[in-house]
């Protein structure tokens, strides 16, 4: 067993045999054991994290993610509170570490920095490409992506329901190939998907 000593964690994801705890990285030993593996640097250029090693404890400072979603065996792509950006990250086996693709995409100009990259979801209904995706920005507009693990720049977006000005998406789910539910703070709304 392990513990993680940190106020407002965003996420945990799996990830092969590593856990992702917000901007911190864990391996699950074959023996059981959960040993720390790396800290994630934050793609904002914000202040640098801090982290403190303890016994069977980890402190982190706090990450900029804002989500995360396994893409393929080696890839996850996360999502930031800044700019709306997206960074595509690979494990390395030779280094037991993750890297970041050196590009990252942003959606959301300068104006926007608050803007987030939340709620990814992979949709269900694509069988030939895991990195066909869905995505909430600034949590008023609903995204269908097309993520290229090589180039993060060269991420197509197409717009689902934009800009949402008085309700907030709190949560979404695909019904079918063609349909999903939105969850707003004040409403429910059903979205047609296929809008390519």
């Amino acid at each position: 067993m392990f513990t993680v000593d940190k106020v407002g964690l965003r996420f945990v994801m799996s990830h092969g045999d590593r856990i992702i705890c917000d901007d911190m990285v864990f391996r699950v030993r074959s023996d059981g054991r959960v040993v720390f593996v790396q800290t994630l640097p934050d793609v904002s250029k914000s202040m640098p994290h801090k982290l403190m090693l303890m016994t069977g404890q980890v402190k982190g400072a706090g990450s900029n993610f804002y989500g995360t979603l396994a893409i393929t065996d080696q890839h996850f792509m996360t999502g930031h509170e800044v700019n709306a950006k997206i960074s595509v990250w690979q494990w390395d086996d030779k280094t037991n570490a993750y890297s970041r693709n050196s590009e990252t995409r942003t959606f959301i100009g300068t104006y926007f920095r608050d803007s987030c990259a939340s709620l990814l979801r992979h949709y269900p209904y694509f069988t030939d490409s895991p990195n066909e995706i869905f995505m909430v920005i600034n949590h008023r507009s609903l995204y269908r992506l097309i993520v290229d693990l090589e180039s993060p720049k060269k991420t197509k977006r197409f717009p689902i329901m934009f800009k949402h000005m008085t309700d907030r998406i709190i949560d979404y789910d695909i019904l079918d190939k063609n349909t999903a539910v939105v969850l707003m703070t004040a409403t429910i709304i059903v979205v047609d998907i296929t809008t390519l």
